[in-house]
């Protein structure tokens, strides 16, 4: 039986208050002859950098902790080189786990969906390996699959929380055997005790011509008018904990995607039979379509028809999603020294937004930061940091991450530069955050938010990634190191980053 997970990491507890404030000099600026690659001097359009900057002094240990791996056996070594994937056992038989929080604890536990010596592992249960925010734990915990088994040539299956509890419930949302399953209902069995409990029914809307498969997936799909298909979303848009359906596309109105989102709200069992109207931003001017996906995107000013681009993210705390705005056709302002956010309500996102203010660095050019995360421009005429919009410190709001500055040959290398989220504002002063020395940042090939090993480079790379392994904060996790065969076999090494 195929299975098909998706990772689902969610923060929560608070990463403690930076306390210590020192004075960090401005990146030095390059010569006029300095190369491409060094960053620029300024330009007419490029904001002018501060002489000086207070910053937080937080960062990552130089040594890591060790994160204590399951020993199974039959595993060959190195099964656990990355975070989810597949291995072969000793036996030939195949070895499948990937990582989810299936407790509800925030907390990803270490779920194997196949395992060597037992075949009941995938057909009847899963092993789970719950995560003690040091490891996981060395005796798994059997969790029950759905009896009757699950046939995956008729039963199309995903994991979703739908009751708001965190835990991740099965989501049938396809069934050969029944047309009614993916566009009238979905039937769900509930995260429970020891597993997955009886099958019960999820009511989809009820419409005229509900074409087979209307509904057959959680995952935002486009539409497909040609077939009667909406393009739709499965997510909570007001902040209850319960997933809504949000139809983001109707073919029957053009005004959905544009100035509002259809929504039926969740229950838990199910979704209303009646929608709601959900107001989206209409200023600046939006072309027909523009909010077609409840992920982001946008047509762009490129585009033929220029449009804003925007992204959906709860980017205060408040557990709604608020839309965010990175690039505004008729404000060159918005992706270079501000974002546009607006807020969720509850019952539709703002009409006027929040400013919030971006970081000034030396050389950016216009656009730098047109969307919540980017890899580093740094030659020809365009200048723009690697940056991500990613939650540090566990308190559910997104902070901005620079992990490159084109100007400052430190940054990616010693630290990266943190700007706290301060309920849907980033603060003007960076902390450092400082970086690990045994990832094996250089200036040449400075950190992102993750890496393949690197063993012939000078000096060596670790294979790690960023992500919230324990205690809800964004972790450097190693999975695979150049001279420690027991990395990604018995244990990974975890940086936790740290405040004084």
């Amino acid at each position: 039986m195929r299975l098909l997970l998706r990772r689902c990491f969610v923060a929560s507890l608070l990463l403690a208050a930076c306390a210590r404030v020192e004075t960090k000099p401005a990146p030095a600026q390059p010569s006029p002859d300095a190369g491409e690659d060094a960053g620029v001097t300024g330009s007419a359009t490029s904001p002018a950098a501060p002489s000086v900057e207070p910053t937080v002094t937080c960062g990552y240990p130089a040594a890591g902790a060790s994160f204590t791996l399951p020993a199974i056996g039959g595993l060959p070594q190195g099964a656990f080189a990355s975070l989810d994937g597949t291995a072969t056992c000793i036996d030939g038989k195949p070895f499948r786990f990937t990582l989810r929080d299936m407790d509800g604890d925030r907390q990803p536990d270490l779920v194997v969906t196949t395992t060597c010596g037992d075949e009941t592992i995938g057909l009847d249960a899963w092993n789970v390996y719950t995560n003690s925010g040091t490891g996981f734990g060395t005796a798994p915990k059997r969790f029950a699959l759905p009896q009757p088994r699950l046939d995956p040539a008729c039963a199309k299956w995903q994991l979703a929380d739908v009751d708001g509890d965190l835990a991740p419930d099965l989501v049938v949302t396809s069934l050969c055997t029944d047309a009614s399953v993916g566009s009238t209902r979905w039937i769900v069995y509930q995260n429970g005790t020891g597993g997955f409990g009886p099958a019960t029914p999820f009511v989809l809307p009820i419409q005229p011509g509900n074409p087979a498969g209307m509904f057959a997936s959680v995952d935002p799909q486009p539409a497909d008018c040609a077939n009667g298909r909406p393009g739709y979303a499965f997510f909570d848009v007001d902040g209850d904990k319960k997933r809504d359906l949000v139809i983001t596309t109707a073919c029957d109105n053009v005004q959905i995607g544009t100035t509002a989102w259809r929504v039926y709200l969740g229950s838990g069992t199910g979704v209303a039979a009646a929608p709601i109207l959900f107001p989206l931003p209409t200023a600046p001017f939006v072309p027909v379509g523009t909010y077609a996906s409840a992920i982001g995107g946008g047509p762009g000013c490129s585009a033929e028809t220029p449009g804003p681009r925007y992204s959906v993210v709860d980017f205060d705390g408040d557990l709604r999603p608020d839309v965010v705005l990175t690039e505004d056709c008729t404000d060159t302002s918005v992706g270079f020294t501000r974002w546009s956010l607006y807020r969720n309500s509850g019952t539709g996102f703002a009409a006027t937004p929040t400013a919030v203010a971006l970081p000034v660095l030396p050389g950016i050019t216009l656009h730098a930061f047109d969307a919540l995360a980017a890899k580093p421009v740094c030659t020809g005429t365009q200048k723009s940091p690697g940056f991500a919009a990613v939650d540090v410190d566990g308190d559910l709001r997104p902070d901005l991450l620079v992990t490159r500055s084109c100007a400052d040959v430190t940054t990616g290398v010693s630290d990266w530069l943190l700007y706290k989220n301060d309920d849907g504002g980033l603060a003007t002063a960076s902390a450092a955050l400082a970086l690990p020395a045994a990832l094996g940042a250089s200036v040449n090939a400075p950190l992102a938010l993750g890496s393949d090993a690197g063993c012939a480079a000078s000096p060596p790379r670790p294979a790690f990634v960023a992500v919230s392994l324990a205690h809800s904060k964004l972790d450097l996790v190693v999975t695979s190191a150049c001279a420690d065969v027991t990395v990604g076999t018995s244990r990974w090494v975890m940086f936790e980053p740290t405040c004084p």
